[in-house]
């Protein structure tokens, strides 16, 4: 279902920094209220009410406060690649243009999250093949895709990652798998990703865990299957990441969909 691949987040009144981190997705936010700093390859980009900011997949950002008594309420939609090749003729984009004010977008982005809250597949497909194309006008095309920008020789180290995301992940083990010494993989780790490798699996079991929620998910049961120390470990890490406490998204999120 095309529901199961497109995701829908609302933040309301954003009270967090989000840190340095990634999505695997296109990460396209509609800004409702306030102003949004979007921090991304060394730029800082404020985007205001009717904007609609965009990070490509595995693009290092941050969102910070952009002021403390600014309060920034947005919608964001996480589409895949693959959801995006299909809908464009198997082609691939990129957004060198991180904000987009163009109204017929807009719209069809409300009517995107409409089609999803009401769970109607026909309807979330004809929204999507509107949406897309003419989002993809503001991009440009690439030959290859998103992923292809992980360094080739981090691939195992990653790999080993992803497969063991409900295990405790230690720092030797990663840097046997890069054939170093835990020191310089630490250093050469975070000049590759932009992050700490122990940061790194936090926001990769983060990401993981939000997959797995829905309305019947038991959180705490959820924390320890992915190795939290606690349920207060878990949430606030995963408000770190996410901008919401497990319950919170949990309630959000299904509430509206």
């Amino acid at each position: 279902m095309l529901l199961d691949e497109i995701k829908h987040l609302h933040i309301a009144k954003q009270k967090n920094n989000f840190p340095l981190h990634y999505h695997e997705t296109f990460c396209i936010s509609f800004i409702r209220k306030g102003l949004e700093q979007l921090d991304i390859a060394g730029k800082s980009i404020l985007s205001e009410h009717g904007q609609i900011t965009i990070t490509n997949p595995y693009e290092l950002h941050a969102s910070p406060l952009a002021h403390k008594d600014i309060h920034l309420s947005f919608d964001t939609l996480y589409i895949s690649e693959e959801l995006m090749r299909y809908f464009l003729g198997g082609q691939n984009i990129k957004f060198d243009k991180r904000q987009i004010t163009d109204t017929a977008c807009m719209q069809l982005y409300d009517s995107l999250i409409q089609a999803r809250v009401q769970m109607n597949d026909i309807n979330i497909q004809q929204a999507l093949s509107q949406f897309i194309p003419l989002l993809a006008q503001h991009a440009q095309w690439q030959k290859e895709d998103h992923q292809d920008i992980i360094p080739r020789r981090w691939q195992e180290v990653h790999a080993y990652i992803d497969n063991n995301l409900t295990q405790k992940i230690k720092l030797d083990q990663l840097a046997h798998i890069a054939n170093m010494n835990k020191y310089s993989f630490s250093k050469q780790f975070k000049r590759s990703t932009g992050m700490t490798p122990f940061n790194y699996v936090l926001m990769k079991k983060v990401f993981a865990a939000r997959q797995l929620i829905d309305i019947h998910t038991d959180l705490t049961q959820l924390a320890y299957q992915f190795d939290f120390t606690d349920m207060a470990h878990f949430s606030k890490t995963f408000k770190r990441f996410v901008g919401l406490s497990p319950k919170s998204y949990k309630s959000q999120y299904y509430t509206s969909a």
